[in-house]
């Protein structure tokens, strides 16, 4: 799907000389900022793609560029899809195809502007593992591919979040990846559910052949089951004064949603404090992240979760007092 986008990008762009982002997002039907993001990975592929400032200004292909995706066999194509994922196509054991890519890629642009392109390769680098992680395996992975390939069904044995596990049959549709994490769209009883890889505990490939439905579109469903699921997740509001010093540190170091807007209803912030509101699953889950900055975060309310941070601070004084 990113590949159709990515190649009709650069057809339009060859078309129409220059366009804008909104430009690009109207004619695409997507938004500003994944257009965004198709530029980049773009540049990153070597397609020589550049901003032109200004009232007539917008995004252009270096003069003379002409791209021929003819010499691109379909493995490689596809690894266009993750636009460089470097960890993603690595899990699917696509790395080989996305080299051989790039580099016939690089093959297409005019011998006199190949130095954009390797300008771009010595200039610019995206560095999507975390910290101190270790590179992780997904074993189902490979069995969920050859079963999505050949259209056939899975026997899935599944951890669920309880604990408890699962057995059970399933028709799969595609794999999503979201901030690193592998998830399978597949059809049980021809109900469309969402599994994480990292709990499939194992997986057989059946003889038999799926019948997918005609009207799936990825797209849409991953973004309203996205939607769904954080919307049937509990909701715990926690006011809290962050100090200034640790402030950016909280905010990267937070998965749950953050509201900026102004509440009403509370004191001013004292001065070198940021006042935000965390929306947390549970009171548990507020009180473990609230400690994890010890000092550096003041709860303002409500006040069970004051008095649970207080508690478990004086717990802890007590345990490591001699």
């Amino acid at each position: 799907m990113r590949a159709d986008r990515l190649v009709a990008m650069i057809l339009l762009l060859q078309r129409r000389h220059s366009l804008t982002a909104r430009q690009l997002a109207e004619r695409l039907e997507v938004s500003e900022r994944t257009v965004l993001r198709d530029i980049q990975a773009l540049g990153m592929a070597g397609i020589p793609v550049y901003a032109q400032r200004g009232s007539h200004g917008g995004f252009q292909l270096m003069s003379g560029y002409r791209l021929d995706l003819s010499g691109l066999r379909t493995a490689e194509l596809r690894t266009l899809l993750l636009g460089g994922h470097e960890g993603l196509l690595a899990d699917l054991g696509w790395e080989q195809d996305a080299l051989t890519a790039q580099d016939k890629l690089h093959l297409a642009i005019p011998s006199d502007q190949y130095s954009v392109a390797a300008e771009v390769t010595q200039r610019f680098y995206i560095d999507e593992t975390p910290w101190f992680s270790s590179p992780k395996t997904e074993p189902a992975l490979d069995t969920i591919q050859q079963a999505l390939w050949q259209n056939r069904q899975l026997d899935l044995m599944y951890a669920k979040p309880d604990g408890s596990v699962i057995s059970r049959a399933i028709c799969p549709y595609a794999l999503v990846a979201k901030v690193g994490v592998w998830y399978l769209v597949g059809a049980s009883d021809k109900i469309l559910r969402v599994y994480r890889v990292s709990r499939i505990q194992q997986t057989l490939m059946r003889d038999e052949q799926c019948v997918r439905s005609i009207a799936f579109d990825l797209r849409a469903f991953w973004t309203q089951w996205i939607r769904e699921f954080e919307t049937s997740r509990p909701r715990y509001e926690v006011l809290l004064w962050i100090r200034d010093q640790v402030y950016g540190q909280f905010i990267q170091a937070t998965p749950w949603r953050i509201l900026y807007d102004e509440p009403k209803g509370y004191q001013e912030t004292h001065p070198g404090y940021t006042e935000v509101r965390v929306i947390f699953e549970t009171v548990e889950s507020a009180c473990r992240h609230i400690l994890s900055f010890g000092s550096d975060i003041r709860v303002i309310g409500p006040p069970e979760v004051g008095a649970m941070v207080l508690e478990r601070a004086r717990r802890i004084l007590a345990f490591h007092s001699p």
